[in-house]
């Protein structure tokens, strides 16, 4: 077994989830591996991505119990690169540096939905930062190769956390009687969308009748909302990691329970994955002043950063894979994941 497949299996079976987060950084690793390989990154884009997508919770869940270690992983300057309340040229370790909250607002804008509850599709997009999402899937002229992998996994990070702790869904199942199977990704439902109230999706389920699929939006708009990783959350294929009202709030007639959740808000979080991971290749690809060639750079991303650094490709790729294995040793030292 190669060195990528142990950490990766190592990952999944040892990582569980934070109780106050969403996906367990082993459900973003095995995301975006899976559905960005199947879209067409290389094998060195896709654990790029999954690194700088891990490294969000890493910056904002546990920096002060890690700062306790000599733990340092390659990104210097992967808590909040453009200033905030972090101090010595932004070392989250160094005194005076900031909390979640500060990070939240300042550092990670892709990261921090649910800090303020939010209701209606309109206010819930917003403060999932999803409208921003056009950005990152696109390159900038002159960007660093480094900065754009960076931008992206942050930002799948949280379009993945989206439907782990949103009441997406909840509103589809139980407010629009979709079946689990049945329920779309936000990229397809924006796709669909016609217009005022009018979806196709909605149309299709109310069998064409516009007047009931209006009705449907409206539903779907009056029940949309996130919270603060609270009631809504549903990060775990573990039945015993739910009580109380999280446990209560996702019993239907049917006997599903909240593991029935959190598969299909997996499912969703991987197709929606694949989506806009075929659509950034898309963007880039048929872009007229950047176009293939700017792919095929990326595509040799790490080769580009090995050659930087002075190393070899699987040396350069060993030190993202290596910092993921840390993750997974150092917090099964403190117990923060069980």
């Amino acid at each position: 077994m190669g060195r990528k497949m142990v950490i990766l299996v190592l990952v999944t079976v040892a990582v569980a989830s934070l109780a106050a987060a969403a996906f367990a950084p082993s459900h973003h690793l095995s995301l975006t591996l899976g559905a960005l390989e199947g879209a067409g990154f290389s094998e060195g884009q896709a654990w790029m991505l999954a690194y700088f997508n891990i490294e969000v919770d890493l910056a904002t869940e546990v920096p002060d119990t890690l700062c306790q270690f000599p733990l340092r992983w390659p990104t210097l300057n992967y808590v909040c690169p453009y200033g905030g309340r972090i101090s010595s040229g932004n070392d989250p370790c160094a005194p005076g540096g900031g909390f979640f909250d500060d990070w939240c607002e300042q550092c990670l804008p892709f990261h921090c939905p649910g800090v303020n509850p939010a209701y209606g599709i309109d206010k819930v997009i917003k403060e999932w930062s999803l409208e921003s999402m056009g950005g990152a899937m696109h390159v900038v002229p002159g960007e660093r190769t480094y900065d754009w992998l960076q931008r992206v996994g942050h930002m799948l990070h949280a379009m993945q956390d989206f439907y782990s702790h949103s009441y997406w869904v909840e509103a589809f199942h139980f407010n629009l009687g979709f079946e689990f199977d049945e329920i779309p990704t936000w990229t397809t439902f924006m796709k669909s969308q016609r217009g005022g109230k009018m979806n196709l999706i909605l149309l299709e389920h109310a069998s064409g009748d516009a007047t009931e699929a209006a009705r449907l939006y409206d539903l779907l708009d009056q029940n949309m909302k996130v919270e603060n990783h609270d009631v809504y959350n549903k990060d775990s294929i573990d039945s015993n990691s739910y009580t109380g009202a999280n446990q209560d709030v996702h019993e239907d007639a049917h006997g599903h329970t909240v593991v029935d959740f959190h598969k299909a808000a997996y499912a969703l979080a991987g197709a929606d994955t694949y989506q806009v991971g075929v659509q950034i290749r898309a963007n880039i690809v048929s872009n007229p002043q950047l176009g293939a060639a700017r792919w095929d750079a990326l595509f040799r991303c790490v080769e580009e950063m090995a050659a930087y650094d002075g190393k070899t490709y699987q040396d350069e790729l060993d030190t993202y894979q290596t910092a993921i294995w840390r993750l997974k040793t150092y917090t099964d030292v403190l117990a923060i994941w069980e």
